[in-house]
């Protein structure tokens, strides 16, 4: 009776064993994929209107309902999957965005569906106190992992007070079913080119450690692809302004992907490993790179990278614009998004009466040089050394000047472009050394090329920074030489006066605010001048540049 319990045992194991067997060496289902499509602008600079450019034949370019109805089609592509990311700079520069402090460009960016952005060094240029409003206004979060308040007592470069509320260090959205965690970046930077003053308070640490810092938690809470979103750049090839040491101080296979920002530039290439992208500014394009995605694990298997940022046109060669889809191959035409529309159509009917005022009139176009002296340099400069008449020279920074003025009547939108920025003009004294050191901080390549009204001098671009004035500075007012001791009294604005740029000899000399916006005496001067013509402005060789400029 055993032996037959145990035959019967027997049969049993055997048939179960012919059973499970071939699940045993079945193969392994293979990998569920989804597709995460990643677009992103950088350096939108409040450009809610489009605007034509050199190389756009004529057509208009950008304008924040093209740039949504662009994306629009790569959304109805991918309706799961889309996540639309800004790498900082969005809101200072254009009169419909600087007049509400940046409020309409936030309007416009939350109805656009941006998920988060990085801050830009010019999200501070109107202080905390509307970044934070700004903040709050925002449907997504602004982020910057190495940013800190200082601490208030002891040595600021040890420790810190903890994050400011409005600079997320990182966000985690599911998109696709994948969590895609997104780490923000600030430039480091920022306390230079912004104006000191409004950043006083903050400290900012180095980028490739704050990511490595937070990459971690933002892991443990299931971010299984990673997107670092700095507004950090670099120029095409060696991309030494940053972005290479950022990317290559990254781990290749814990970084997905860098939406990179701040140099206005086009950047689709793979830097150590990790693919880097930025679409120049100013919403004239877009970058879009899509990844295949192991749903199961989550993590990116592929990717797609657009080798060209597509350009916003709003028409093409006079034809309506288009897009080539990436599912189906089929160009299809792109239609302004209504809602986005609707929205600059509002804060334009609120400006349009002060844009439009025509406040005088030029027989010449007024340029710009970020590398040598410029027609607009020279005559900004003049106007705010006849300021008051104790001022001996006047300077500016080329970073400053962000628009040139056609021939033609002048509006005060266009002096608007010109000078977005809020600077006021202050008086430095200095002494004839202290001056000539100005102008080295101020040919140093970092920041463009210092203009200047009242002298004259020659350097070369190939001696080393800090030594790189050619002979003599000479005071045009007397024809000779600066005295080394006499004191002078230099016009600056409050950005360059407080050490922005690196000016760092102007910021620890003694200065007096005068208060009045740059802007405002340009304007003025405009009305009490027109028509004007050369040789005012133009350029009057006061500064005769050497050797090669940089890129």
């Amino acid at each position: 009776m055993r032996k037959r319990y145990l035959l019967l045992a027997l049969s049993v194991a055997v048939i179960l064993s012919l059973l499970v067997t071939p699940l045993a060496f079945a193969q392994p289902p293979g990998p569920t994929p989804v597709t995460v499509t990643v677009v992103s602008t950088n350096d939108f600079h409040g450009a809610l209107v489009g605007s034509t450019h050199s190389w756009s034949h004529g057509d208009m370019v950008g304008g924040s309902e093209w740039v949504a109805g662009y994306l629009n089609i790569v959304r109805e592509e991918n309706p799961e999957g889309f996540i639309y990311l800004d790498a900082g700079d969005a809101m200072q520069g254009t009169l419909i965005s600087n007049y509400f402090d940046g409020a309409s460009t936030i309007e416009v960016f939350n109805e656009m569906g941006v998920a988060a952005m990085a801050l830009g060094n010019h999200e501070f240029d109107w202080g905390q106190e509307v970044l934070q409003a700004r903040y709050d206004q925002a449907d997504f979060p602004f982020l910057a992992a190495n940013i800190f308040f200082k601490k208030k007592h002891g040595n600021p470069l040890h420790g810190h007070g903890g994050r400011p509320h409005w600079a997320k260090p990182y966000v985690v959205r599911k998109v696709n079913g994948v969590e895609v965690g997104i780490i923000g970046i600030a430039n480091l930077e920022t306390p230079l080119i912004t104006n000191p003053v409004n950043v006083a308070n903050l400290m900012f640490t180095d980028p490739v450690e704050a990511v490595n810092d937070v990459l971690p938690e933002a892991e443990s809470e299931g971010a299984t692809m990673i997107v670092v979103l700095a507004h950090i750049g670099g120029f095409w090839p060696d991309f030494e302004e940053g972005i290479k040491d950022l990317a290559c101080g990254l781990d290749p296979d814990e970084v997905d992907l860098i939406v990179s920002g701040h140099t206005h530039s086009r950047i689709d290439d793979v830097i150590c490993g990790i693919p880097v992208v930025q679409a120049y500014s100013s919403g004239t394009a877009f970058a879009r790179v899509d990844f295949t995605v192991d749903k199961r694990t989550g993590e990116v298997v592929d990717y797609e990278m657009n080798y060209e940022p597509p350009t916003t046109y709003q028409t093409y060669y006079g034809n309506p614009a288009s897009y080539k889809r990436w599912d189906t191959g089929v160009w299809e035409q792109v239609m302004p998004d209504p809602e986005v529309a609707a929205i600059v159509d509002r804060y334009e009917a609120e400006i349009e009466s002060i844009k439009n005022e025509v406040i005088g009139e030029t027989t010449t176009a007024i340029t710009r040089d970020y590398r040598h002296e410029s027609a607009m340099g020279d005559w900004v400069t003049d106007i705010m050394r006849a300021y008051d008449p104790d001022i001996d020279f006047a300077f500016t920074n080329s970073g400053g000047l962000r628009a040139d003025i056609d021939a033609g009547e002048i509006t005060f939108g266009e002096v608007f472009e010109a000078q977005p920025f809020d600077n006021t003009l202050v008086i430095v004294e200095l002494d004839g050394n202290e001056v000539r050191q100005v102008l080295e901080e101020g040919i140093t390549g970092a920041h463009g090329l210092v203009q200047v009204s009242g002298l004259q001098f020659t350097f070369n671009y190939d001696l080393p920074a800090g030594s790189r004035i050619v002979g003599d500075v000479i005071d045009l007012s007397t024809g000779l030489p600066l005295e080394p001791a006499t004191t002078y009294y230099v016009a600056v604005n409050d950005f360059m006066a407080a050490g922005g740029d690196e000016y760092d000899t102007l910021a620890a000399n003694p200065q007096v605010n005068s208060y009045e916006l740059v802007r405002d005496l340009v304007v003025d001067w405009v009305k009490a001048n027109s028509p004007f013509t050369p040789p005012d402005p133009a350029v009057e060789n006061r500064i005769t540049a050497q050797g090669t400029a940089p890129s």
